[in-house]
């Protein structure tokens, strides 16, 4: 899974920060490393990018046109929804093709007219992207084998915990595995991304020279070739006897007892994923009736085509619910418990989540966002020296339109770490304390989350400052 004051620095990256080293293909990866340190060692400004500018800048981003932004939108399948309909969907889908740079990611709900979907209509958990490398010899059947494996068809168990954390989204990806799926065919994951109800505010643009690397040729073997997997979580709250109980995935609210599999829930478990999964549905206000309608998820993506100017990213990221070492565990969802008659606005009313973890890669931190719920205060991550990297705050709506309604989180600050300053970099090996405060009014609030994104461009040494 932020505000626009991004934009007060955030241009002057995009156009600063472009500046990399190019050549021959052999002296790309020095001169790269060569401009990065100058950024980390003098930082940016529009004095620098007149005056220090050196004979082998990188020609295609001085001069955008060589290799131009380029922005294509897609429409997935459709989703037919109920008022109470939880649905939990997968889908092959199209995607731009070839060796590319993404630089921009945005989604939302949309009808079959093309309009945006409020949250109090439809709230949208999450959606999930995966990119696989498969066979191309008989590549839909590899397809819809993968398909199967990632809505659970083919025998294995899948729940909210599992699923993040073997498709890679809670930790460093690793791009040089294969996994046996289904019919013992071998898939590769490439990359994955998402966002929750907070996708339509949260500013994703990575700044230039920057970007996610997509169908990197070194990482596909032979004979295969890359597709993208799209799953879409949304929960009809229309009609809804306790709306923001059904988008908290409330067990009573949904007559859950069991989880997807059919097993006993945990005892006190009294809401979360497990209890809103594919085909379920929450409680609608007796005499209600909405229609049934189709709806779309809408996603635009801004790329350019991948030459040695662009820098790629890696990621990773930390999960509040594991205690131990942040990536990895299986919770990822968590309950807050009510304050009773308590002062709403004392610390007794605050719930306060901590974990303390080791970087496992280090490197130029890019961007930083957080995904979080409703009702929640704060989220921050600091560093071993106690420097605050970042703090991803939420944006909460104000009215009934889609992307501002009242009580939803609708957004989450983004950081992007000034070059040069010390919050730009992470050391690998580094004790990292992040913490997530929730507010207990009201509780108790089920299906919390706490997960913080880290994209850092590797490998490059730090200088001093």
């Amino acid at each position: 899974m932020e505000s626009s004051n991004w934009r007060a620095v955030g241009n002057q990256l995009l156009l600063l920060l472009c500046l990399v080293l190019c050549g021959s293909s052999s002296s790309a990866a020095l001169g790269r490393t060569r401009m990065i340190q100058k950024i980390h060692k003098e930082g940016v400004g529009d004095s620098w990018l007149s005056h220090k500018l050196e004979p082998y800048e990188c020609n295609s981003l001085l001069n955008p046109s060589r290799n131009p932004v380029k922005v294509e939108t897609y429409i997935s399948p459709a989703i037919v929804f109920e008022p109470g309909d939880a649905k939990n969907k997968y889908f092959h889908i199209q995607a731009p093709k070839g060796h590319l740079g993404l630089r921009n990611f945005v989604a939302e709900i949309v009808d079959s007219h093309g309009l945006s979907v409020p949250l109090h209509e439809v709230y949208l958990h999450h959606w999930f992207l995966f990119e696989y490398a498969v066979p191309k010899n008989q590549s839909v059947e590899h397809t819809q084998t993968l398909l199967r494996s990632l809505t659970g068809k083919e025998g294995k168990k899948n729940n909210l915990g599992s699923h993040l954390i073997g498709h890679g989204l809670m930790k460093r990806r690793k791009t040089h595995e294969l996994a046996d799926i289904g019919d013992d065919q071998i898939f590769k994951l490439l990359n994955t991304f998402g966002k929750g109800a907070e996708t339509r505010r949260t500013e994703t643009r990575l700044p230039a020279p920057f970007a996610l690397e997509l169908a990197p040729p070194s990482q596909i073997p032979m004979g295969y070739e890359s597709v993208w997997i799209l799953n879409v979580h949304g929960l009809d709250t229309r009609g809804a006897v306790d709306r923001m109980g059904c988008t908290e995935c409330r067990c009573d609210l949904y007559n859950a007892t069991t989880d997807e599999e059919g097993d006993p829930l945990p005892e006190g478990y009294l809401g979360g994923f497990h209890c809103c999964t594919d085909g379920r549905k929450c409680a609608v206000k007796e005499g209600f009736n909405g229609p049934e309608r189709a709806l779309y998820l809408k996603s635009s993506w801004e790329y350019v085509d991948w030459d040695e100017c662009v820098v790629p990213l890696d990621f990773f990221g930390i999960d509040i619910t594991n205690k131990l070492h942040g990536f990895g565990g299986n919770l990822i969802e968590f309950t807050v418990e009510g304050c009773g008659d308590a002062d709403p606005n004392s610390e007794a009313c605050v719930d306060t989540q901590d974990t303390t973890v080791s970087a496992p890669i280090g490197g130029r931190v890019v961007y930083v966002v957080s995904h979080l719920h409703a009702t929640v205060l704060d989220a921050t991550l600091w560093g071993e020296d106690g420097r605050v990297i970042c703090r991803t705050l939420p944006i909460y709506g104000h009215g009934n339109e889609a992307g501002d309604e009242n009580g939803y989180v609708v957004g989450v600050v983004s950081c992007y770490p000034p070059a040069g300053s010390p919050q730009g970099w992470i050391t690998q090996g580094e004790e990292l304390h992040y913490q997530v405060k929730y507010s207990k009014v009201g509780g108790p609030h089920t299906g919390l989350m706490g997960i913080v994104g880290v994209k850092i461009a590797k490998d490059e040494a730090p200088l001093a400052v």
